[in-house]
């Protein structure tokens, strides 16, 4: 008897040892992936994969005219503020830059901290007023709006590179045109993280080359 358990009982440790050798090799479970912290699209791939179109907050608004032609994001409807943004990535501190060509009648840009149509912030280029704007849409506030212009020549038909850092801890937005800082703006809402993307009005503005990357504090 005495024998029958001790083989019984190697038995079991047998089995027992062979089973963690199966399961030792598997180790721990793959982490769930990271989100992404960066998109670009330089359109030639002809659709808009990646993007979805805000409805305008305004009487009488819609979503534009967005479409692709010839590896180029084309806007050109009249509404104001249109936009059309990166899906599902919401960054807080970022670098956004894109080639723009405004038509002279109309203006556009980079949109940052994009909350819902009522918050948001937009930096573009108007050349028929020889300007630049950075506008705060904050619905919450009494005016709704801060709107403010820097003076900058462009006619407009022509390409060249806005770009756009986004300090959310600092509350600043750096804005570059073809790599030469124009001015630092200090935001006034306090909502500032959201959406990115790009925004239009009037006559509209041709895009390409974008490219947006979330950015750590105090590294843009």
């Amino acid at each position: 008897m005495k024998r029958l358990i001790v083989l019984v009982t190697l038995a079991v440790f047998f089995v027992a040892g062979n089973a963690s050798a199966q399961v030792a090799p598997m180790g721990k479970p793959n982490p769930a992936p990271k989100p992404p912290t960066s998109f670009s699209d330089n359109f030639n791939d002809g659709d808009l994969a990646g993007w979805s179109l805000t409805a305008l907050a305004y009487p009488g608004g819609g979503i534009g005219n967005w479409r692709v032609e010839d590896g180029v994001l084309v806007q050109d409807l009249m509404p104001d503020h249109v936009k059309a943004l990166v899906s599902n990535l919401v960054l807080s501190s970022q670098s956004v830059e894109t080639s723009i060509n405004v038509h002279p009648y109309g203006y556009g840009g980079i949109t940052v901290w994009y909350q819902d149509a009522g918050h948001w912030v937009d930096v573009w280029s108007y050349p028929g007023y020889q300007r630049m704007e950075v506008w705060e849409e904050n619905t919450d506030a009494d005016l709704g709006y801060s709107q403010t212009m820097y003076d900058l020549y462009y006619p407009g038909g022509d390409w060249n590179k806005l770009r756009v850092d986004a300090d959310s801890r600092a509350g600043t937005l750096k804005v570059y045109v073809d790599d030469v800082l124009l001015f630092t703006h200090q935001i006034t809402i306090a909502e500032r993280s959201g959406l990115s993307g790009l925004n239009s009005g009037n006559y509209g503005t041709h895009f390409d080359d974008f490219k947006v990357r979330k950015v750590a504090v105090g590294r843009q």
